[in-house]
């Protein structure tokens, strides 16, 4: 779930815009030029140093939410979950329908096993996208598109895993089933939609995804196969 949290973040990285709006162009090209010499700390595995380096230019500049971002991913790298919350959540102080922080909220709670609090964080992320109603992407880019954002369906696939793990499987199913209706993370999707179908006694239509699941290279079903769908 860490290495999840990452990934997310680092593809929805942007160009840095200093947030305070009284600085200048040249503040901000310094800034950039600052996270990028953090980014390389980083990408040397010296993550506490970079988090040091973060740490002063945040003193500075204590609104500028990409900075927040960077040290939210930082933190939760080296198992410093409160700390990273803390950043998340201050963006949400700066700007209450920041898709991405609310999504990574989600995912942290999910890692240490606060489901429910997870399910609420991703439906509010769900909410700052228009609804799943009314909901329209298109190659990743939303009619809802802000500069953090996060795809429907990632949200609701993690949705998906959060209530499967609390044993909802009714709406487990919902959430992973969209998933498979979207193509999406089709090996672990049918993976979870099989798994859901075994548990209510329907063993053709598990038995069918687990064996769609393993030819999407998940080698995991392949062992779930052996012991319920080959008797």
């Amino acid at each position: 779930m860490k290495k999840q949290l990452y990934y997310l973040l680092i593809l929805s990285f942007i160009f840095l815009k200093c947030s305070e709006g009284s600085k200048s162009n040249h503040h901000v090209l310094e800034l950039d030029l600052m996270l990028n010499e953090i980014t390389e700390i980083y990408n040397k595995g010296e993550i506490k140093k970079a988090i040091y380096k973060l740490d002063k230019i945040i003193d500075d500049y204590p609104n500028n939410i990409q900075l927040l971002v960077e040290r939210g991913i930082y933190l939760f790298e080296i198992n410093e979950v409160q700390q990273s919350l803390r950043d998340f959540k201050k963006i949400l102080n700066l700007d209450k329908d920041n898709t991405l922080a609310l999504f990574n909220i989600g995912v942290i709670y999910s890692s240490i096993g606060e489901k429910e609090k997870s399910i609420f964080y991703f439906n509010k992320a769900i909410s700052t996208k228009g609804g799943e109603t009314v909901w329209f992407e298109d190659n990743e880019r939303s009619i809802y598109k802000n500069n953090y954002d996060i795809s429907m369906n990632e949200i609701i696939y993690q949705r998906g895993l959060s209530y499967y793990d609390i044993n909802s499987f009714v709406s487990a199913f919902k959430d992973i089933d969209y998933c498979v209706k979207n193509q999406y993370r089709l090996d672990q999707s049918y993976y979870y939609r099989g798994i859901i179908y075994l548990t209510y006694k329907k063993k053709d239509q598990g038995c069918g995804d687990l064996h769609l699941s393993v030819s999407y290279g998940n080698n995991l079903a392949d062992s779930v196969i052996k012991e319920y769908c080959l008797k």
